[in-house]
């Protein structure tokens, strides 16, 4: 798992986010893009694209003294359990 999107269909690229459930449809990566040929998904499409969505929402580390993003495995586990 990359990200908290997962994907619904393949032939269409349809994803949906595990935290809030909003859909998309990811962008693929072409393969003359890519040097070993085969056709991906773009990083960015295994974020949610719901701004509100809790997966998105950044948070301040006093210990690297930065904004982190939230660790989304924990929040899909607050959302289902």
């Amino acid at each position: 798992m990359k990200g908290p999107m997962k994907l619904i269909d393949a032939s269409s690229g349809l994803m949906e986010c595990r935290v809030c459930g909003s859909c998309h449809t990811a962008s693929l990566q072409s393969s003359l893009l890519r040097s070993d040929g085969m056709t991906r998904y773009f990083k960015g499409s295994y974020q949610c694209g719901n701004e509100q969505c809790p997966s998105n929402q950044k948070e301040w580390n006093e210990g690297k003294k930065q904004f982190v993003k939230p660790n989304w495995r924990n929040l899909v586990d607050a959302v289902t359990g």
